[in-house]
């Protein structure tokens, strides 16, 4: 109804402004001299009421459209001022362990050369309580332990802690964009749970920490450059925690025709395959290994370049390729049921480092 009252007082005003031009008009044709005494006037167009009507009309929803866009944005305003408040009111997990292994980093730094037997064994001690919190975390979240670090109280609530003994200290707009960083940390693990049904432990394990990773990376650009190296330090200390613990992990070194044969077996026993079933392993192993020693050449070329997250990016690479080795035993091999779900469960990652062949080492 409102909104009908103004339309109709524009239009009124409208109407009006066209009947006072038309008899300003005709007074002024009244009183003017002769046409041979005055000069051919400019045409003119009277105002058409009804597109003035549309005018005012376009200019009205206009405004309208300003107002909700306000709107929207104070309500985004407030919903990131709750989100910090909430998180000032929930004491962080992290707290105390970040701020003893942030002194670890510091000596370290200060003193490289020095005696740090004693700042190690408080660290063995960080370290044992920190997988204890990651075991915590992983049952709130359902997850496993190696992937609690990727969790909103994992990866991003350890760089929330660890920056709050930041020197020089944060700045409210640092802060207000760190509280902003978190609730997209939130809102993403909310993503990842709609998104994960229907595939592999390792398919969910890759899309997970792809997420932490690109959350890190928003935490790293809300904060000045000193404050960023915390971040990325962090990052990293994250992703070598997740890589190192819960028994989800199986390393070989050797020449090349060893690593693809541990590979195979592995895998073999894993899947519980028949012999039959096991030589079908082998050139997908070493495509396997192929993708992973571009990934391997990608750090060293990314190291170069100056890119802080090369260790992160090769890790996704390698995760991906053996999903993509995962997906070809799948579909090339007569699997069983009792195979698919081992091939579905199938988390454990693998590293090697290749060798020069000696007697030892060499195949059987």
């Amino acid at each position: 109804m409102g909104r009908g009252f103004l339309i109709g007082l524009f239009a009124s005003a409208a109407l009006t402004l066209v009947v006072c031009k038309l008899v300003e008009g005709r007074r002024a044709a009244a009183e003017a001299p002769p046409a041979a005494a005055r000069p051919e006037p400019a045409a003119s167009i009277a105002p058409d009421p009804a597109a003035e009507l549309a005018r005012l009309r376009t200019e009205n929803e206009g405004l309208s459209k300003d107002i909700a866009e306000a709107k929207a944005a104070q309500a985004k305003a407030a919903e990131a001022a709750a989100a910090a408040a909430a998180a000032e009111k929930t004491p962080n997990p992290w707290k105390k362990l970040a701020s003893r292994l942030m002194a670890y980093i510091k000596s370290v730094k200060e003193n490289p050369k020095g005696d740090r037997k004693q700042a190690q064994k408080e660290m063995q001690e960080v370290m044992i309580e920190m997988m204890g919190l990651m075991g915590t975390i992983g049952k709130q979240y359902d997850v496993t332990i190696n992937d609690a670090m990727m969790t909103p109280d994992g990866l991003p609530a350890l760089i929330m802690a660890a920056l709050e003994d930041a020197d020089p200290p944060l700045t409210a707009s640092e802060r207000e964009a760190l509280a902003k960083a978190m609730a997209n940390a939130s809102a993403g693990w909310d993503d990842y749970v709609k998104s994960r049904e229907g595939k592999t432990l390792l398919e969910q394990r890759c899309d997970l920490t792809r997420r932490g990773f690109a959350s890190a990376s928003e935490f790293a650009a809300a904060v000045i450059p000193e404050h960023a190296d915390i971040v990325t330090t962090m990052q990293a200390f994250g992703s070598g925690l997740m890589q190192g613990i819960g028994g989800g992990h199986y390393s070989t070194t050797g020449p090349r025709e060893k690593i693809r044969q541990d590979f195979a077996g592995q895998w073999a026993k894993t899947l519980k395959l028949e012999p039959s079933q096991s030589t079908q392993l082998e050139p997908i192993v070493e495509d396997y290994l192929r993708a992973c020693d571009t990934a391997t050449a990608d750090i060293t070329r990314d190291i170069q370049a100056g890119r802080t997250d090369a260790q992160q990016q090769a890790m996704l690479k390698r995760m991906e390729a053996q999903i993509a080795a995962q997906k070809r035993i799948g579909n090339e091999l007569s699997l069983t049921e009792e195979q698919k779900k081992a091939l579905s469960n199938w988390t454990t990652t693998y590293t090697y480092w290749d060798a020069p062949a000696t007697d030892e080492t060499k195949p059987k």
